[in-house]
């Protein structure tokens, strides 16, 4: 409690000076005498041992902008929503890769791969049209049919083991697709390196 009251005076103290002294404003509503893992800063929070971890909040923003970006009814390529979405995850990766926790980036390059199948099935649209695309991916004719003539959502038919053989993450690989983990690993790799450059210097 002490160190609460201690903190509450030292943020009034810097508000103060703040507003006095260089005539800024400060934001009430995002200033506060907490513990450091209960604050967002900058799209992130800190938790103990100095871990960085995406805020949720920033993670649900991005999301949304995928979202956009992948509307099944948008009447566009398939290349050109890579391309539209390649331009949202590198900016997105470089100003979130200090994050300490690698899954998060893992599974939201799950949650777009399945994203794009289903925008890909949808654009299919005819039982037949989907049967001859598949088969064309490798996938048996029964496999085939069976998935077309599901009455199952486009969103559970992405899902599907046939349509995650056809369109494999290496499929999206070479359609260009950027990776949020494996650009992340790679970081990781090179700052290690670096690291250990400056170490022995």
């Amino acid at each position: 409690m002490q160190s609460l009251k201690a903190a509450q005076r030292v943020l009034r103290s810097i508000t103060h000076w703040i507003e006095k002294r260089l005539k800024l404003k400060v934001n009430q509503a995002k200033s506060a005498a907490d513990k450091v893992q209960n604050r967002k800063f900058l799209g992130v929070n800190i938790r103990p041992h100095g871990l960085i971890a995406i805020a949720k909040r920033s993670i649900q923003r991005f999301k949304d902008k995928v979202r956009k970006i992948t509307k099944r009814n948008r009447g566009v390529s398939l290349e050109q929503v890579i391309k539209e979405l390649n331009s949202v995850l590198r900016g997105w990766f470089h100003y979130f890769k200090c994050s300490s926790f690698p899954s998060v980036f893992k599974k939201l390059d799950a949650w777009i791969r399945r994203k794009l199948r289903c925008f890909r099935i949808k654009q299919r649209k005819r039982k037949y049209s989907i049967k001859t695309f598949l088969q064309a991916k490798g996938i048996d004719q029964q496999k085939c049919w069976a998935l077309a003539c599901s009455d199952k959502g486009w969103w559970r038919k992405a899902l599907n083991p046939v349509v995650h053989q056809a369109l494999s993450s290496q499929w999206f690989e070479e359609k260009g697709l950027f990776s949020l983990h494996k650009q992340f690993v790679q970081y990781q790799a090179e700052t290690a390196v670096c690291d250990n450059a400056c170490t022995v210097v």
